[in-house]
């Protein structure tokens, strides 16, 4: 039966973008048994293109990136504000009062809700009574259940409040939408603790039924290691990190695997130049991949800075001053941008932008280690990922070299953190959560056309506001700033 047929009934579930909307009442549920077996169910979890999110608006955030193809200071200097000149500047008015009705559409959350409603539910709806091996269901049933977990991940990462034990049980967050749920109805935000615990929940019953591959067929499919990452990265997010140390050393029990990338350094396949290229779905350190279009972006000073010299996915990544032709007018961002910078050329390479991998594992390893006061053992876990990351010539070991304090040991940790994290959602995720902590908040400065901005950890841009095609349909949905 054709794919698209099958996804005709499940199709309904596009509504939880919304948590059902007015233009769905009049439609009724039906035909939902025309997914009858785990083959069939199966085939929801191959839509490569439902896991397309992009990330500029958190790179600008999380990671000093601008992402533009013309002049900033022009764009600085309109009488009207854009979602982008609110990001780069830091601007916390606009944010509040004008970027809520500059957003419409925003993929993150487009993204993670289509997985929970075309993919996740529908299969944990009718898996129980499908056709099929038990084996089988056991394992779409589990992959269903890690993605509705990494999807909700992700949606209460951006829209919702760091996570804070003091103040989580009485502060909304995001809607948590299961199978169970009526998608007709508009369904209300969840506190942080629902979220968490409900995230946690599902991780537990995938673990539980135990029906997930230790390799998956492609990272575009669940496995354990997946599975554990997600655990582990939740458990992080709500500071206990001992158990979250636990689930990563899980994941890693699975795949430990990390990319050496000078043997990934070639002529660019998507962009210009030569420099580092990370084929889609090809890296075995990936425990899940997504796609972006990470093109035309531009790493501020600030950005470059903040990465240990040396770091290959920095000095080794396609730029657009690669290929000379814009030397006459000071170089690509200088000339044509109007700003300093490097723009990065690596058009759909994937430097998966929010899936989990074996190097976010050992740098939660690194700062438990720290956490516990075991400075050294920290340098060695940050060493495992470190010894693939610079030039044979340039690469020596931290372990061994007598840090012995905790502030140097996170200055370490935060270096590595932001090599492994820049490009992605996880350098947003790390700087969030670490401003809950007195050891590790501070505050972020970059400067754009000789003004310097700076964003603090109770910055309400750590937030991002749902977007107009969620809050003008559901009444229920306030944002959380």
């Amino acid at each position: 039966m054709n794919i698209y047929k099958l996804l005709s009934s499940a199709a309904i579930g596009v509504s939880m973008l919304i948590t059902s909307c007015s233009e769905y009442t009049d439609i009724q549920p039906k035909g939902m048994n025309l997914l009858e077996t785990s083959a069939q169910l199966e085939m929801l979890l191959n839509d490569y293109y439902q896991y397309f999110m992009m990330m500029n608006d958190v790179r600008a955030i999380g990671s000093d990136i601008v992402f533009t193809s013309s002049s900033v200071p022009y764009q600085l200097s309109l009488p009207y504000k854009s979602a982008n000149t609110i990001y780069w500047t830091y601007d916390e008015v606009g944010h509040d009062k004008e970027l809520p009705n500059l957003v419409n559409i925003d993929y993150t959350y487009t993204g993670a809700y289509m997985i929970i409603g075309k993919v996740a539910n529908p299969i944990l709806q009718l898996v129980d009574k499908a056709q099929g091996e038990e084996d089988h269901k056991r394992k779409i049933k589990c992959e269903a259940l890690t993605l509705r977990a990494f999807a909700h991940f992700l949606a209460v990462q951006k829209f919702a409040k760091a996570y804070n034990s003091s103040y989580a049980a009485e502060t909304p967050s995001i809607i948590y939408f299961k199978e169970t749920d009526d998608i007709i109805k508009n369904q209300p935000q969840r506190s942080l603790q629902e979220v968490y615990d409900d995230i946690l929940a599902d991780c537990n019953k995938a673990i539980e039924i135990d029906g997930l591959p230790a390799e998956p067929v492609n990272t575009m499919r669940m496995g354990k290691p997946m599975l554990y990452a997600v655990k582990a990265w939740t458990l992080a997010a709500m500071h206990r990190l001992s158990e979250a140390a636990d689930a990563a050393r899980e994941a890693l029990k699975y795949n430990s695997t990390i990319e050496d990338y000078n043997t990934l350094i070639g002529p660019a396949v998507y962009g210009m130049g030569k420099g580092i290229n990370r084929p889609m779905l090809g890296m075995k350190e990936d425990y899940f991949c997504s796609y972006d279009f990470f093109d035309m972006n531009v790493l501020l000073p600030e950005c470059m800075a903040a990465f240990e010299p040396g770091y290959l996915s920095l000095t080794a990544i396609p730029d657009y001053d690669m290929t000379h032709q814009w030397d006459e007018v000071g170089g690509y961002c200088k000339g044509n941008l109007g700003i300093e910078g490097k723009a990065v050329c690596v058009g759909t390479d994937c430097w998966n932008p929010v899936g989990p991998k074996s190097t976010h594992m050992y740098l939660i390893l690194a700062e438990d280690a720290i956490e516990r006061g075991q400075f050294d053992e920290a340098m060695g876990y940050l060493d495992t990922i470190r010894e693939k990351r610079f030039r044979p010539a340039d690469y020596h070991p931290l372990k061994g070299t007598g840090i012995n304090d905790k502030a140097t040991a996170i200055a370490k940790l935060k270096q590595i953190s932001h090599g492994e994290c820049a490009y992605t959602f996880y350098n947003f995720v790390q700087r969030k959560r670490w401003n809950q902590l007195p050891d590790y908040k501070q505050n972020y400065s970059h400067t754009i056309d000789g003004k310097t901005y700076t964003i603090t950890p109770e910055s309400t841009l750590w937030i991002f506001p749902f977007p107009t095609s969620v809050t003008s349909i559901n009444s229920l949905v306030k944002q959380n700033f």
